[in-house]
């Protein structure tokens, strides 16, 4: 990892993916040290993650929701980590989005 800074974003897609069994994807989190609205859109035209791929192509919206500032992808990847991107998202947890600060 590094300790480039960049912005930390949050997408997502109500109301998800299928991914496999009985589980869906709903919340993409990446880093880009070049600016959110063209990583976004990069995403958004097919050429970043396969995830946001399959989401566009099956009719989602990919929104950004939340952004961390000045963010490591250490950070990234502590927030990946904790296998809950739900609860990082005012869209999906109004009442009070986890407080993940570094």
């Amino acid at each position: 990892m590094t300790n480039q800074e960049g912005t930390i974003y949050l997408l997502c897609f109500p109301p998800g993916l299928h991914v496999t069994g009985n589980r869906y994807a709903s919340h993409y989190l990446g880093w880009t040290a070049n600016g959110v609205e063209s990583r976004v859109a990069y995403h958004l035209r097919g050429e970043g993650s396969r995830l946001i791929r399959a989401a566009v192509r099956a009719g989602l919206d990919p929104q950004v929701v939340r952004t961390w500032e000045k963010a490591t992808r250490t950070f990234e990847r502590r927030l990946k980590n904790t296998r809950n991107l739900p609860r990082l998202c005012p869209h999906c947890n109004p009442t009070g989005y986890g407080d993940a600060t570094r």
